[in-house]
């Protein structure tokens, strides 16, 4: 059974690569030549009278001269290929392939130039991302050192809802008790808390100009 597999594809690719090699004779004589041939070889009745006549030629070699005459066959085919398409004589089968395979590769560069833009503006995203993020640490955490150099108790702080230079704190005064969350606007070049140092009214357009 196992026999009967093999001949039979032996016997369609090698009718396959003869048919083939007789329809490129007009493209590359010598490319279809290679390729008829290793078509013949394919056959199972050649391979068997090869056999009979040479039995040092084993299963393994046959298949290796197949094998590197296809490869030549398909050089010498690129070859012709190339030279038709460079001065005006294809046929309009390679025309036709040749505007196919262009086609396709340029599909391919638009797909690739496509990933490759997304993945770049991905890239950015997470860089912007990053970057506010660090600015957003690097504000609070100014503001918490400002903060803290006003405040009479600054261990005593306790911050909360804060954006930036903007949140609430509460902290002890100088009797030693808390005066309730207020709302604060801090930076190495101001520090407002609200009732505190700065009126409500002024506090609030400071808060709306900073902080909104």
């Amino acid at each position: 059974m196992k026999n009967k597999i093999i001949g039979a594809v032996l016997w369609f690719f090698g009718l396959v690569f003869i048919v083939r090699g007789i329809t490129l004779i007009g493209e590359s004589f010598l490319g279809s030549i290679l390729m008829l041939l290793a078509g013949v070889l394919m056959l199972p009745p050649i391979q068997k009278k090869i056999a009979d006549t040479n039995p040092s030629i084993k299963g393994l070699w046959l298949g290796v001269g197949i094998f590197f005459l296809l490869s030549f066959s398909g050089m010498f085919l690129q070859a012709s290929e190339k030279k038709a398409l460079e001065n005006g004589t294809a046929s309009p089968e390679l025309l036709a392939r040749e505007a196919d395979r262009k086609a396709r590769a340029e599909e391919q560069r638009k797909a690739t130039a496509e990933r490759e833009a997304t993945k770049a503006a991905e890239k950015e995203r997470r860089d912007r991302e990053r970057e506010a993020r660090d600015r957003a640490i690097a504000m609070e955490m100014d503001a918490e050192i400002a903060l803290k150099k006003f405040l009479k108790d600054p261990d005593s702080a306790q911050i909360r809802n804060q954006h930036g230079y903007c949140g609430e704190v509460n902290s002890k005064n100088s009797f030693g008790g808390y005066t309730g969350f207020k709302r604060f606007i801090a930076s190495s070049a101001i520090v407002a808390i609200e009732g505190d140092n700065m009126d409500s009214y002024e506090f609030d357009k400071a808060w709306d100009q900073v902080c909104a």
